[in-house]
């Protein structure tokens, strides 16, 4: 009982691990390159970016849509991505 408690309290630390200081990543890391081979540790920067995209992807994509398209490409999209304008199968929330 006790290997499987250490093994489940090991995955969840490894789970968390992104969230924890640079030194429990670090020792993370260095286990995971002896298990595993896992070369790279993610630079703190990019592992900022892919925990904001994990996050708030879609929060921060329409935030981009918002800012850098039209209005007549919003349009566009909302009227032809609609399935109901062109199946006549299922209504469209608007």
């Amino acid at each position: 009982m006790t290997v499987l408690h250490n093994y489940m309290l090991w995955r969840i630390v490894a789970a968390l691990s992104e969230h924890l200081s640079t030194a429990f990543r670090s020792t993370i890391h260095e286990f995971s390159r002896e298990i595993d081979g896992t070369e790279r540790q993610l630079e703190l920067g990019r592992l900022c970016l892919t925990q904001a995209n994990k996050h708030f992807g879609m929060a921060l994509g329409a935030m981009f849509v918002q800012q850098h398209f039209s209005s007549q490409s919003k349009a566009k999209v909302g009227r032809d991505s609609c399935p109901s304008r062109s199946t006549g199968n299922m209504p469209c929330v608007e």
